[in-house]
């Protein structure tokens, strides 16, 4: 996940991905922490033949989430 999206590992970048300078404190509570911050540390592999259907309704439990946090306008 990057950004609060599902991307294939082969468009994964250690450089861009996980720059320390956007580590974020993980001493910080949850609602402290962005929910989809700039640093990547959790990944999330499927088996070769998951059903497309998986990775829509995992993408769009991930736009609903970053619905959430949006700021009113």
């Amino acid at each position: 996940m990057w950004q609060g999206r599902l991307n294939p590992i082969d468009r994964f970048s250690v450089r861009t991905m996980q720059d320390q300078a956007n580590l974020p404190s993980l001493t910080a509570s949850l609602t402290e922490r962005q929910r989809f911050g700039r640093y990547v540390y959790n990944f999330i592999f499927l088996p070769p033949h998951e059903p497309e259907s998986t990775i829509e309704r995992m993408t769009e439990r991930l736009r609903s989430l970053a619905s959430q946090d949006a700021p009113a306008r």
